[in-house]
């Protein structure tokens, strides 16, 4: 029987693509959840709640971003929701009748 020697080299790459991955996979979910709670914390009007008397004010002092970054950020939320609807729209039929059941398989990808 043959033995599979594995460099060191390589072993450092598996380990460091495993952490790049997982790094990546924890930066996406933050950046979904921080989308999510500006578009909450604008539409519901939550930062006067603090104190500001605009979302504008509470972006720049409390997270550092112009109303214009913020927004962008959002546009994600809205945009992804979009999306979805179209794609209910145009396929949610044809899905239920093939597989019974509606069954959305889309990844999102932020960056």
């Amino acid at each position: 029987m043959s033995e599979i020697t594995v460099s060191e080299q390589h072993k450092h790459a598996i380990e460091l693509h495993q952490k790049i991955i997982v790094s990546a996979n924890l930066a996406q979910q933050n950046i979904w959840d921080m989308c999510v709670s500006l578009k909450a914390m604008r539409d519901n009007k939550l930062y006067k709640e603090l104190g500001y008397q605009n979302f504008e004010g509470y972006c720049e002092t409390e997270v550092g971003f112009s109303r214009m970054q913020a927004h962008k950020y959002i546009s994600i939320i809205e945009n992804k929701n979009l999306t979805q609807r179209k794609i209910r729209c145009r396929n949610c039929e044809h899905r239920q009748r093939k597989k019974g059941k509606y069954d959305l398989n889309i990844k999102y990808i932020i960056f």
